[in-house]
């Protein structure tokens, strides 16, 4: 995927692209949004495109080459320089070895796997990025410790924030981050990827429908449909059956 294919997110995209032209892009960002629109996927290709030794620019609108090695092994996930922080990382820490996956982003995980390598330099690239999924489950503790990092963060880093409830981040995160913000998807354009999954149009239309504007979600529905789940007809005989008893 490149940063052009990102789906129906033209501002947020348009804003990236006038940061990366300039040379000012933030050294913290809140990409914020619904579940399922698009940011995670936004992330990993404004990461790529920050690393990539070699980017190119067509019409105005730069992307990673992907070919380079930073790309390549960006696509093979393991790029030293990119860094995706995850509550599931807790088992990964060193004093919490197979200890369940919290409900919470702990502050065992960013502080081994964001502050302990903030301060290190890039090992292949000009920069290094660290996207962090789930901000909203960041509790007081680990938005405390993050703090730090944000105050005085070193020029070669980033960190991008991925959020679905902005309520939930401390005024002193927000104010140090710049926020770019994602819309829920247009429900004729669901219908259309849906579609040319090979889903049938009425179909389409109800899963496009139900997701209430999450392309994600209604692409796994989609994909479980495909798959032989038929949520579309069980949805049909549950309607059925409760008509009979109004």
């Amino acid at each position: 995927m490149a940063l052009k294919e990102i789906f129906c997110q033209d501002r947020a995209i348009d804003l990236l692209q006038r940061a990366f032209a300039s040379d000012k892009w933030a050294h913290a960002y809140i990409f914020a949004g619904p579940e399922g629109v698009g940011k995670f996927k936004t992330a990993c290709e404004w990461a790529k495109l920050l690393l990539c030794t070699d980017p190119i620019v067509e019409d105005g609108f730069a992307d990673s080459c992907g070919s380079c090695q930073s790309c390549r092994l960006f696509e093979t996930g393991s790029n030293p320089d990119f860094n995706h922080v995850y509550k599931e990382l807790l088992e990964y820490t060193k004093d919490n070895k197979d200890k369940k996956t919290p409900v919470d982003l702990p502050i065992d995980v960013i502080r081994e796997f964001l502050i302990a390598k903030v301060s290190t330099r890039p090992t292949l690239c000009r920069r290094k990025v660290f996207v962090v999924s789930e901000a909203e489950r960041l509790n007081a503790s680990s938005q405390n410790c993050l703090l730090k990092v944000l105050e005085e963060p070193p020029g070669y880093c980033s960190i991008v924030l991925l959020c679905t409830r902005l309520e939930k981040l401390l005024p002193t995160i927000k104010s140090r981050c710049q926020t770019v913000r994602f819309g829920p998807i247009d429900e004729g354009r669901t219908v259309e990827k849906l579609q040319g999954m090979g889903v049938a149009g009425e179909q389409s239309r109800y899963f496009a429908r139900l997701a209430q504007g999450s392309l994600g979600a209604a692409c796994k529905w989609a994909q479980l449909e495909l798959a032989g789940a038929d949520l579309y007809e069980i949805k049909k005989r549950l309607l059925g059956s409760l008509a009979r008893y109004e």
